[in-house]
């Protein structure tokens, strides 16, 4: 993130508004801006708090990365 200069913002936008490609278990996300793009790899991942809990659904980004400016 800070390479690029991007904020968690841009990410979270990214995420929930980019066009995905499922790559596997993994997924790729870009979304193109007026003059750049931001991609992301994430994985989504299940996580029990307790054995007498349902699971909860989380999303790991693996990676980021903005280009074409």
């Amino acid at each position: 993130m800070r390479d690029y200069q991007l904020s968690e913002h841009t990410l979270l936008d990214t995420f929930n508004h980019g066009e995905e490609v499922s790559k596997g278990d993994k997924m790729q996300v870009t979304r193109t801006y007026a003059n750049y793009t931001v991609g992301l790899w994430y994985k989504t991942i299940y996580t029990p708090f307790h054995k007498h809990l349902k699971s909860e659904k989380r999303y790991l980004i693996i990676t980021c990365w903005k280009g074409g400016e």
